[in-house]
């Protein structure tokens, strides 16, 4: 469309800088909104985990009312933590969908400035289709390549993890057996 029409080249140039910046604030955002959010999840199951294990106890000492109210406390870090990742992907998903809507009413207004001074309709006719399907596809190539690099932390924390120093071997012959022990 951009061979057809010279003149969509600014805008495609404007909305690919706009779109690669967008999608820079979201990754750095949305990686500390996950962190954050597992974080809060960490209590919630350790609770749930030990109110089950110690649930005979509970009941004995009738803090059951105590128990839920914890219950509620983490559960309610947690969904907060939750809302706040979803409200960032919903929010990058708009901007997404605005911006590419934004290409494609672009691509019709320089059609229609083209189809009036020009008199090119076959043209045209070959912009808009290819704009529309250019609409679809550059939102999803942008939402899953930013995906891709939000689940790509977890293989980070594994290599940074891999490359971790070995403890010195002074402060292993503590945990050795004396050569007097029998």
């Amino acid at each position: 469309a951009a061979i057809v029409e010279y003149y969509l080249v600014i805008p495609i140039f404007i909305l690919i800088f706009l779109t690669f910046f967008i999608r820079y604030y979201y990754l750095k955002t949305s990686t500390q909104l996950r962190r954050i959010e597992s974080i809060a999840r960490s209590p919630l199951y350790s609770h749930i985990s030990l109110s089950l294990l110690c649930l005979s106890t509970i009941r004995a000492l009738k803090i059951e009312e105590r128990v839920t109210q914890d219950y509620h406390f983490y559960q309610n870090q947690h969904a907060n933590a939750w809302y706040h990742h979803f409200s960032s992907v919903v929010w990058f998903y708009t901007r997404l969908n605005f911006i590419s809507t934004l290409l494609a009413i672009s691509g019709f207004i320089i059609g229609l400035i083209s189809l009036y001074a020009i008199r090119i309709d076959q043209l045209i006719g070959f912009i808009i289709p290819v704009l529309i399907s250019v609409h679809g596809s550059f939102s999803y190539f942008v939402k899953s390549s930013a995906d891709v690099e939000i689940l790509m932390v977890s293989a980070d924390r594994i290599f940074k993890y891999c490359n971790l120093r070995l403890e010195n071997a002074s402060s292993s012959k503590l945990l050795c057996p004396l050569s007097n022990f029998t």
